[in-house]
């Protein structure tokens, strides 16, 4: 603005009055998407609900990633095992070996008690993680 211009002649700042009925179409509808905009962004964050349930399904994919991972550790030290049974039946086992397994199991029922129900824990695992 300089000395000779007057307040009200800077064309940078002008009344509504001044302005084009267009133009104050436009400003109208920038407004108006501006605060759509608004709108929408204050209902997601209002939406409890929605987000909950954001939440409770990426907690299902987190626990079901961690299912997956527990199968294949039960998959890896299951090969292991089995891997272990082969050489020993390749080395020969002796009928005597197993007899005394098999006294041992007798006098401390305990632990194939507890193998027993471990395995029937992972069974079980296994099963309920192919019905989801």
């Amino acid at each position: 603005m300089t000395e000779n211009q007057p307040a009200g002649d800077d064309p940078a700042v002008r009344s509504d009055t001044d302005k084009t009925p267009q133009e104050l179409r436009s400003e109208i509808a920038e407004t108006r998407e501006e605060l759509g905009e608004t709108v929408e962004q204050l209902t997601a964050k209002a939406d409890v609900k929605g987000r909950a349930q954001d939440k409770v399904e990426e907690t299902k994919e987190r626990a079901r990633g961690k299912v997956e991972e527990g199968r294949e550790q039960v998959r890896h030290a299951a090969g292991r095992v089995q891997a272990e049974a082969q050489q020993k039946r390749a080395e020969g086992i002796h009928t005597e070996d197993l007899q005394a397994v098999a006294q041992k199991a007798k006098a401390n029922p305990a632990i194939p008690i507890g193998i027993g129900v471990g395995v029937a824990l992972v069974a079980l695992l296994v099963l309920r993680g192919r019905r989801d």
